[in-house]
């Protein structure tokens, strides 16, 4: 940390300086030659281990950011499974396949987003009983599609993020043995109907996905306490939400499919709801919000700007327009 410290600060000596704190290659070196100090020394060292970060840079070309190309080696496996006190692992960026023998059962927090080789084998043998994982993030791994045994008693976040391939029942199967509060598929392209929702979840991200109106219904049936809900680009949505006694937040933006009796029902059946966020959707023209506005029990300000087959003339033709109960962007 000193030496950190006294280095200049230009992004150069601060990548080389990060190669020098890194360095798995020394760390080999130094294993390759032990002796009975050192043994002791090493095991003594492995057994404080707490949280390991080994995680590959960004790439610098975006279309190697997109493409999830793998920055770092996969560190040695074995050395990680002598860590008897690890609790939070990262392996983002790295060459992690389907071949890794990680089982670690006390381990809370994994993270291994962008490992464009790691596949369903690999994800499920996180998940080999005893699982104690609270936390984890599969970001942008491409060959995921149905990972078995998926999800766990413990498990509380699953970030999904940009898994093309995953299908509703790997979705499934993970919400069902799992007791999450919040739960990430955003831009899971293959999601159609799963059969998600649980009592514990609070916030959950649906993105960009193929996700049809029964199946957002179905999960806020089960789902009483969910207060955030994402849907954001979803094409084929109509009417997902009839009615919600808990949810605070819904982002419907660039819906085009979201017709005038969809806005409808969310003004008059949710109504803790704070925040709807409409804006950019191609089939809104004339919603009759302001009637059931004075039923609300909380004030809703709801957007719905650069929709543009949107009637200003009946809506009112300021930008913004308060009532008790309503709070209407244009």
């Amino acid at each position: 940390q000193r030496a950190w410290r006294s280095r200049p600060h230009s992004c150069t000596d601060h990548r080389q300086a990060a190669t020098v704190t890194i360095a798995p290659n020394t760390c080999l070196r130094a294993r390759a030659r032990p002796s009975a100090e050192s043994g002791a020394c090493n095991e003594l060292l492995l057994r404080g281990i707490h949280s390991l970060d080994l995680s590959g840079p960004v790439p610098e070309r975006g279309v190697d950011r997109v493409r999830s190309v793998a920055t770092r080696e996969a560190f040695p496996m074995e050395w990680i499974q002598n860590c008897p006190g690890l609790q939070v692992m990262s392996l983002r960026r790295t060459s992690l396949d389907d071949s890794h023998p990680l089982r670690l059962p006390r381990v809370r927090c994994v993270d291994v987003s962008h490992c464009r080789s790691l596949g369903d084998v690999g994800v499920a043998r996180f998940f080999e009983e005893p699982c104690m994982l609270v936390t984890f993030r599969m970001q942008c791994c491409a060959r995921i599609r149905q990972p078995h045994p998926f999800g766990c008693q413990t498990l509380e976040l699953l970030d999904c993020l940009g898994c093309a391939n995953l299908t509703d029942e790997a979705a499934s199967s993970a919400v069902r043995a799992s007791r999450l509060e919040r739960l990430v598929l955003s831009e899971c392209r293959r999601l159609e109907a799963p059969e998600l929702g649980s009592p514990q979840l609070e916030d959950c991200s649906l993105a960009l996905t193929r996700i049809s109106d029964a199946a957002v219904r179905s999960m806020l049936a089960r789902s009483p306490g969910l207060r955030s809900l994402n849907l954001a680009l979803c094409e084929s949505l109509q009417r997902p939400v009839m009615a919600h006694a808990g949810l605070r937040r819904i982002v419907l933006r660039r819906c085009d499919s979201l017709d005038d009796r969809g806005v409808e029902d969310l003004v008059t059946g949710c109504g803790e709801l704070e925040v709807a966020d409409c804006r950019g959707c191609a089939a809104l023209r004339s919603p009759a919000v302001h009637g059931a506005a004075g039923s609300r029990a909380k004030r809703l300000r709801l957007d719905m700007r650069g929709c543009p087959a949107l009637d200003l003339a009946a809506l009112g033709s300021a930008q913004t327009l308060a009532e008790d109960s309503l709070e209407l962007w244009l």
